[in-house]
């Protein structure tokens, strides 16, 4: 196990989390924005060890309105150090029309730059990776009433001054994709913080953003409505964004907090031989002082070889490769081509990923299961250099670099899939394993593979010389179809890292 990465914390999530704050973030009172631009500097720290920084700005150009913000994070997954940044800018018409928007990612070796385009009802997505363009599409306005980031934060703040005890606003946010979300805030009470060493008075709010379900940040604003605090819990670890001095904010940590082997799960018993395990059910439960609701909200599928039961206050998890798997409803042809399309982390059209193909599928039959299987089999030896540094490649780069981790080896197999006319997406789960990150006997967070063969997802692992094994916990799946849904269709997975107790009850090979 020493050189298979296999765990998936989805880190990057974090900065997401934290900057999450700043949907619709109070700006101050109108007279105030007047000026040409205002910008914040935060300190992020996790569990009060200096983790990052970010920034936020309001700019007027004209008769434009531009809100950016820039997220920076250093975090330590095992012995690998990682930084993670996103950065998102959004442009405004100075009576609330949305203009244009552009997204940064980066989570990996070359960042994702993706920029939108408003025109009345339609919006133009484009995508560049290492200066090359990687899809451009369109799609319709977002549908429903929603404000611009800036009439947003207008809105939050002149309701919170008018003393306000519950706000709701629905606006746009690109770091959680081009979909409107709806954020409540509930007044809480007031404090007074040391900032900077000087005592500073605010009131307390309680956040909520429904595209983060079982998540609730609290938000302390000052006397003008601007955000000085954030505070988010997650897997028991206490994350903050404090508003302070540039120099401050970027000041670096001596020492990158750890997050990888605090999310790893030690279950009832080990089990032996988990790669040759072929039938196994588990018993799922939250450990003490978790939201009963955690479970539920999840939504753990029944799919696959994986069936699903849900008893009081725990869920029992089933997988036996040898059975029928289960029933699904065949893919309608808009899901079919949903699967099969290229996209900007699934890029099969691009020449890396082309070139791959013809080699892995040579002398292989016409048989879908054996032209996956080939795929697999080849992904597995094609990276080279299996480490952690790595959060989110795309396909076209891991197939360039041969580097990565569970999730560099299941885009790369997914997007090979699809260039290959099998409909793929990826998986988000636990794998079990022997060692890992100086633990024993553990299950980690994981990504691996799916494909459409004989009407049902079929589920391939790339990181094992195995084809799959039982010792796997599907939790969710993403087809990655959109700039944002690495980060969006694992939202619900989050809530249960530090939340989940597994216990083993019966396994075989």
């Amino acid at each position: 196990m020493n050189h298979q990465k296999v765990a998936f914390v989805p880190a990057f999530v974090f900065s997401l989390v934290l900057a999450s704050a700043c949907l619709a973030a109070p700006a101050p009172p109108a007279p105030a924005i007047a000026a040409e631009s205002i910008e914040n500097w935060y300190r992020m720290t996790i569990d009060d060890t200096p983790a990052g920084w970010m920034m936020t700005r309001e700019e007027r150009r004209g008769d434009q309105r531009l809100t950016s913000s820039e997220t920076e994070l250093v975090l330590s997954r095992g012995q690998q150090e990682v930084t993670m940044s996103i950065a998102s800018r959004f442009t405004e018409s100075a009576d609330g029309q949305p203009i244009s928007g552009f997204l940064r990612q980066g989570l990996a070796g070359q960042p994702m730059e993706t920029t939108y385009t408003f025109e009345g009802d339609v919006v133009t997505i484009s995508n560049r990776q290492n200066g090359n363009v990687v899809g451009v599409r369109e799609t319709a306005l977002p549908a429903g009433e929603w404000l611009t980031p800036g009439r947003a934060a207008d809105y939050v703040a002149e309701r919170a001054l008018a003393g306000d005890d519950e706000i709701t606003v629905t606006t746009l946010d690109l770091q959680v994709g081009l979909r409107p979300v709806e954020i409540r805030w509930v007044r809480q009470g007031e404090d007074t913080l040391t900032i900077d060493g000087e005592p500073l008075a605010t009131t307390r709010w309680a956040q909520a953003v429904d595209a983060m379900a079982g998540m609730v940040s609290t938000v302390h604003l000052d006397g003008e409505g601007s955000i000085v605090r954030t505070e988010t819990s997650l897997m028991g670890i206490a994350l903050s964004a404090t508003r302070t001095s540039k120099d401050i904010a970027l000041g670096t940590a001596s020492e990158a907090p750890e997050l990888l082997t605090r999310s790893l799960i030690t279950p009832s018993k080990p089990i032996a031989a988990p790669r040759k395990t072929r039938q196994a059910s588990y018993r799922l439960h939250l450990v003490p002082g978790a939201d009963l609701d955690t479970l539920s909200n999840a939504n753990i599928p029944s799919v696959g070889h994986q069936r699903v039961e849900t008893e009081e206050n725990t869920i029992r998890v089933t997988v036996d490769l040898d059975g029928p798997p289960v029933t699904a409803e065949p893919l309608s042809t808009a899901e079919r081509e949903r699967h099969l399309r290229a996209t900007p982390f699934l890029d099969h059209t691009s020449p890396e990923i082309r070139e791959l193909i013809g080699p892995a599928l040579a002398d292989t039959s016409d048989d879908p299961r054996a032209r996956a299987e080939a795929l697999r089999t080849f992904v597995h030896g094609h990276l080279e250099i299996r480490n952690l540094d790595t959060l989110l490649a795309t396909a076209t780069e891991v197939a360039a670099t041969r580097r990565g981790d569970c999730t560099e080896h299941a885009v790369l197999l997914a997007a090979m899939l699809r260039g290959a006319d099998l409909p793929s997406r990826v998986a988000v789960g636990l794998v079990f394993v022997d060692t890992f990150a100086g633990a024993t006997d553990v299950f980690g967070y994981h990504m691996w593979t799916q494909v459409w063969i004989d009407d049902h997802w079929l589920d391939l692992d790339a990181v094992f010389a195995t084809p799959f094994d039982a010792t796997h916990i599907t939790l969710g799946s993403s087809p990655l179809d959109e700039e944002n849904s690495a980060l969006l269709d694992t939202m619900d997975v989050l809530p249960l890292i530090g939340s989940l107790e597994i216990d083993v009850l019966e396994t075989e090979k």
